[in-house]
């Protein structure tokens, strides 16, 4: 097992001990050891990224992934402060949260998309989870979006169009696309769980603690086969 294979799963194995040791009170020590997990667990991936790289060439596509997990620790710490900020400013936190994630995302594809060329033909499943998002609205589960609706459309099919750019690299034969297309997967199920933590109803949102989950465990294990993807970059 070498040092990117190690430094992945340690980053998984401390989110995932997070998620599964309840807090012994609610409050302020909860929130703090929880924005304290998924700092260290980011901080881990991104060293997981740069081992995948020591000794090798640097690249183009090799540092826009790398820079690609900067950005997203980056959007880690904005939502990890997410609970700590007053009422009124939750939304501007969680904005500056996701505007990191959606230039990651960006800078996924174009890695992507410098390996191996855009299957066309899959070009209509970069419209999954936009049509998923405007069926949630529409049946009322995504009930507070208000003025996110489109900004949160638009997120959606770019993290789609990432997912289809994984397909594509499996497709062409490329060896990094055993892993980032399902990242990319655990990518999409984790962003639909944060909007609906944070936008659904409140019969949605009375199951925190399970979205939670799904939001953490599938990001940390994308963010993890993103960087065994980069060994193979």
């Amino acid at each position: 097992m070498n040092l990117t294979m190690i430094l992945a799963t340690l980053s998984v194995l401390c989110i995932l001990v997070r998620v599964l040791v309840p807090d012994k009170k609610p409050g302020g020590d909860g929130a703090s050891a929880g924005f304290a997990s998924k700092v260290i667990s980011s901080l881990l991936f991104c060293l997981a990224g740069l081992a995948a790289v020591l000794g090798r060439e640097v690249t183009l596509p090799r540092a826009g992934m790398l820079a690609a997990f900067l950005l997203a620790l980056l959007g880690d710490i904005f939502l990890g402060l997410h609970p700590f900020t007053h009422k009124k400013h939750k939304n501007y936190f969680f904005l500056l949260g996701t505007v990191p994630f959606l230039f990651a995302q960006l800078l996924y594809i174009a890695v992507f998309l410098s390996l191996v060329p855009f299957h066309w033909a899959l070009a209509p499943l970069a419209l999954l989870l936009p049509v998923l998002y405007l069926l949630l609205i529409q049946r009322g589960v995504l009930a507070y979006l208000c003025e996110n609706t489109l900004p949160i459309l638009v997120y959606g099919l770019i993290v789609s169009i990432m997912v289809v750019s994984g397909v594509s690299l499996l497709v062409a034969g490329h060896p990094a696309g055993f892993w980032a297309l399902p990242a990319g997967l655990l990518f999409a199920l984790s962003d639909t769980s944060l909007f609906l933590f944070n936008f659904g109803s409140d019969r949605v949102r009375a199951h925190g603690k399970g979205l939670t989950a799904l939001v953490m465990l599938p990001y940390y294990a994308a963010q993890a086969l993103f960087a065994l993807a980069l060994l193979q970059i």
